[in-house]
């Protein structure tokens, strides 16, 4: 069997992935990857070797700060100090993650890597995509939507089969105590989940208080930085109102935070770019699709119309809540992953040529 460097998180889904991979005769090695000093990185290695040394493969420890932050933590900083509210495994995976890992593939003639994340890879047609998990609770998909089609090829998931019970259960069985670790819900770099304050320490980025105004402008109060809010936030606002009041727009040039009714926060229709197609290549025409606009949303159905090679808009066949720019939107044909994309609040060639 073909040799495979595995992605060692110090977590059991990764571990369980190594398991499985030597017991179908693979040649595994781990590897786990320093990427900043925040939060328990230094505990995740330190986990990952004690994984690796129990299970009986060699280790390495692979550096990548400085690609970490200029392909993750840079664009995450400016996403928010844009107004938009981006997902940083969106960047990280094809960005950081996956590179560091083929390149300590390489360094040990490795032609394959392998990850924990709950997918599955498929070779059809010449393409290689990703599909749905088996445990469509624990599915990821949605944050590998960006991978390339050369990374595609090389990409071992033993993990797509398996539900999180049967790996806890698998490591279990090998003595590992990251059986028994716990989960990280949080951004890695932000464990607190305090983005206004990490971003203005740690990225320099400026977010002075401001206005909240209505739909229609009128200035309902001050807010503190417009970095610090969400669309569709209704809670901790320091607000005092008659309703319910929600975010519904973030505006970084006036420096405004829109707040309207609940209502206002359902939108049928939205502009996607930077769009990376995986069982499909660039669509010379709409399609019908079911896209996830946030990780835990079940697949809601749409029509993909292009607009270039890497820009789509999406309609909606109901109203959708909160759509936020800077999520992902993922597209899919029944288990197959189509592609991808960052949902935008500019305007696509399509809507500007309806104005006219």
């Amino acid at each position: 069997m073909a040799g495979v460097l595995v992605g060692m998180s110090g977590g059991v889904d990764s571990a369980a992935a190594a398991l499985l991979l030597r017991a179908q005769g693979c040649e595994v090695y781990g590897a786990s990857l320093l990427l900043h000093p925040y939060g328990r990185c230094g505990e995740d290695t330190a986990a990952a070797r004690a994984a690796a040394e129990a299970i009986g493969i060699p280790f390495s420890a692979v550096s990548g700060e400085a690609l970490f932050r200029a392909r993750v933590m840079r664009p995450f900083a400016d996403g928010y100090a844009a107004g938009e509210t981006p997902n940083p495994c969106v960047f990280c995976n094809p960005g950081a993650k996956f590179p560091l890992l083929l390149r300590e593939a390489d360094r040990l003639s490795l032609p394959l890597v392998a990850t924990g994340h709950y997918a599955r890879i498929r070779h059809e047609g010449g393409r290689h995509f990703l599909a749905v998990a088996a445990d469509r609770a624990k599915d990821q998909t949605y944050v590998l939507w960006a991978l390339p089609q050369e990374t595609l090829a090389r990409l071992v998931l033993p993990m797509g089969e398996l539900t999180k019970r049967e790996a806890r259960s698998l490591a279990r069985s090998h003595g590992l105590s990251c059986a028994e670790r716990a989960e990280s819900q949080d951004i890695c770099f932000i464990p607190d989940g305090d983005y206004p304050s990490f971003l203005r320490r740690e990225m320099g980025v400026c977010s002075p208080e401001g206005d909240f105004i209505s739909p229609e402008g009128a200035v309902l109060g001050r807010h503190r930085g417009q970095i610090g809010y969400t669309i569709g936030q209704r809670r901790g606002l320091g607000l005092s109102a008659a309703q319910r009041l929600f975010v519904l727009a973030r505006d970084p040039v006036r420096n405004t935070v829109t707040l309207g009714a609940p209502e206002l926060l359902y939108s049928g229709r939205i502009a996607v770019r930077s769009c990376n197609w995986q069982a499909i290549g660039p669509p010379q025409g709409s399609l019908r699709v079911f896209v996830k606009a946030r990780y835990s949303q079940p697949p809601q159905p749409a029509v993909l119309t292009p607009t270039g090679e890497s820009a789509a808009v999406l309609s909606f066949l109901s109203p959708q809540r909160a759509l936020t720019p800077g999520q992902s939107a993922v597209f899919y044909d029944g288990d197959a992953m189509l592609g991808g994309g960052i949902l935008t609040a500019a305007p696509s060639d399509e809507t500007e040529k309806e104005k006219e």
